[in-house]
């Protein structure tokens, strides 16, 4: 698929494809770029952003609001890539828009396995050592821990925690400083009312000022 698109448009918004057009390479001479191991719609995506900033979900056919999930990752990705600060920032809060689920709905469990693939986008193609990164990152494992009983009855979950280590990890950590905080919880009931309450309490010992 070709898109036609302003050198200048690339350039002003991208170090990779300034890079490319300063130098001696076919491309700058061919006036034409190949994306080969990009997928179309989401180098459409892209190129929206550079001249709106903002793009739109792709209109396929079969597309259903759950794939959202793995598009937005996609997006991230390639806005990583091709050193796209903006749009990465974009595709984060679309991502982080979607984060809402029912698990009596009859879509939850395609949402799971969209879920799923966006983590293995997301870990296998992002470096751990951007901070934004961690942040997309550390969004996925907080919404895989609120919902952790009904993410394990999914396959596709359970395939990425073991192809994934460093996911499995980071979920694991989470859910260990929840038993944490859930173990110094404690419930208080009022004697008028009969309302609840609940109250974090450290334990370690108290020693007063002198």
């Amino acid at each position: 698929m070709r898109f036609p698109v302003h050198k200048a448009v690339l350039s002003s918004q991208s170090d990779y494809f300034n890079s490319m057009f300063q130098r001696d390479w076919k491309e700058n001479a061919q006036g034409e770029v190949e994306l080969k191991e990009d997928v179309s719609f989401v180098v459409e995506a892209m190129i929206q952003f550079m001249y709106y900033a903002d793009y739109e979900r792709p209109a396929i056919e079969s597309y259903d609001y759950e794939f959202e999930f793995l598009f937005d990752a996609q997006v991230y990705v390639i806005a990583e890539k091709y050193g796209l600060p903006d749009l990465k920032q974009r595709a984060q809060e679309k991502f982080s828009s979607q984060q809402t689920y029912e698990p009596g709905e009859t879509r939850f469990t395609s949402k799971i396995a969209y879920f799923s693939e966006a983590v293995e986008v997301i870990f296998n193609n992002t470096p751990p050592s951007d901070p934004a990164v961690r942040d997309l990152r550390n969004m996925m494992t907080e919404l895989a821990v609120r919902h952790i009983s009904d993410f394990l009855k999914c396959p596709d979950f359970n395939r990425v925690l073991g192809e994934i280590p460093e996911f499995g990890a980071s979920l694991v950590k989470d859910l260990a400083r929840q038993v944490e905080t859930l173990t110094n919880t404690k419930m208080y009931q009022c004697s008028s009312c009969d309302g609840n309450s609940q109250a974090i309490l450290d334990n370690r010992p108290y020693y007063p000022s002198s």
